[in-house]
This record gives C-alpha cells, sequence and structure tokens, in this order.
C-alpha cells in the first residue's frame, strides 16, 4: 500500500512537468506561427491588389480597343470635323444619299462606344480623370453634335435608355471634372502667390539685415 503511494507520489510531477514542458511548446509555436501569418497576409493582400490591376488593365484595354478602333476613329473624325450639320432624325432618310445614310449607321456606332467607356466610368469600374484629361473635350463635341441622333433613337424607338451613359458623359461628368479643374487650377495659382509673397517676405527680410550690418 505504501509502495502504491509512493509510486503515485513520483509520477505526479513527472505528468506536470509534461504539461508545461507541452505547453511552452505550443507557446513557441505560436510565437513562430505569427510572422508566417503576417507575411501570408501581405502575399495574399499583394495578390489581391495584383488581380485588382490586372482586371482594371484589362477593362482599360476593352475601352481603347472600343473607342479606337478604326470604324469608330473614322466616324468620330467626320463628326468632329464635318461642317454640315449631323442628321437628327435617324429613321427619315428620305432624300438622303446612300453614303449620308451609312454615316448614320457610323454615328450611331460612334454612340453606343461611348456609351460603353460612359458605362465603365459612371459605375467607377476605371478611372475617370485619364479619359477626361485626353479625351474628355473632344467627348463633349462628340455629345453636343450626337445628341439630336441619340435623342431621335430614343423616341422613334422607343428606346429610352439608349446611349444614357453617353448623355452622363456630356451632361454631368464632363462639366463636373471641368469645374473641379477650374477650382483646382485657381487653388493652385493662390497657392502661387502665396509662395511669391513668402519669397518677397524672405528677400526683404535678408535686405533689411543686410542694410543693418552694412551701416
Amino acid at each position: 500500500m505504501l509502495g502504491n503511494q509512493d509510486t503515485l507520489g513520483k509520477s505526479k510531477p513527472e505528468n506536470w512537468e509534461e504539461i508545461i514542458m507541452w505547453e511552452k511548446a505550443a507557446n513557441i509555436v505560436t510565437v513562430l506561427s505569427l510572422p508566417i501569418g503576417f507575411l501570408g497576409l501581405i502575399g495574399l493582400i499583394w495578390q489581391v491588389r495584383e488581380g485588382a490591376k490586372a482586371r482594371l488593365a484589362q477593362a482599360m484595354n476593352d475601352i481603347l480597343d472600343e473607342i479606337g478602333c478604326e470604324e469608330v476613329r473614322k466616324a468620330r473624325y467626320m463628326i468632329l470635323v464635318n461642317p454640315g450639320r449631323i442628321p437628327q432624325d435617324a429613321h427619315n432618310t428620305e432624300g438622303l444619299t446612300k453614303s449620308e445614310q451609312e454615316l448614320i449607321i457610323a454615328y450611331r456606332r460612334v454612340a453606343v462606344a461611348y456609351d460603353r467607356l460612359g458605362f465603365f466610368i459612371q459605375h467607377r469600374l476605371v478611372p475617370d480623370r485619364p479619359f477626361f484629361d485626353w479625351h474628355g473635350l473632344e467627348i463633349k463635341k462628340l455629345w453636343d453634335k450626337l445628341q439630336p441622333l441619340v435623342k431621335s433613337v430614343q423616341t422613334s424607338e422607343g428606346r429610352h435608355d439608349y446611349a444614357k451613359s453617353f448623355k452622363y458623359l456630356g451632361t454631368i461628368w464632363f462639366p463636373a471634372l471641368e469645374e473641379i479643374s477650374r477650382s483646382r487650377g485657381l487653388f493652385n495659382a493662390w497657392h502661387r502667390f502665396v509662395w511669391l509673397c513668402r519669397q518677397w517676405e524672405i528677400f526683404s527680410g535678408a535686405v533689411y539685415i543686410y542694410r543693418r550690418l552694412t551701416k
């Protein structure tokens, strides 16, 4: 009986030491896993960002292909340089030559192309500032010239959503960014004025100190 008690008394500390040893090992593993998990999180964030960049680049390429294809470029040139009036009715082709009828089809192709661009910009699928700096004024001119044709399609075909994102570009997006650019220009001009005033203060102070020292 006493022998059994001695055995139990000796085994208890050994079990506790084993438990403490495993707890220490677990703590060490936890500490070591923290930087590994942190590095894994950084890798995941990097993959997400790279995936977003790739999707954005693909969207930009699709849009540029859309508005930069030869058919749209030729029609866009005709719209911008055509001194005559743009046909205001997409269906009343009476009295129009075959080439003029083909122009209406080409003009509608331009409206559709810029409607897709407007959709991407309106829903913030692509950054709008690069398009404004590169192509904004031209987009506004295209809308101003094609607006009657777009309205005739909306009315005669009952397609009230036809080229609505193109309309958004010409009536909301361009004026808003133009106002922002104008405000930014005034803001920059004010900062330049303040900078010049400070430079004048520094120069005046330097001249005053020089005169005092040379008296």
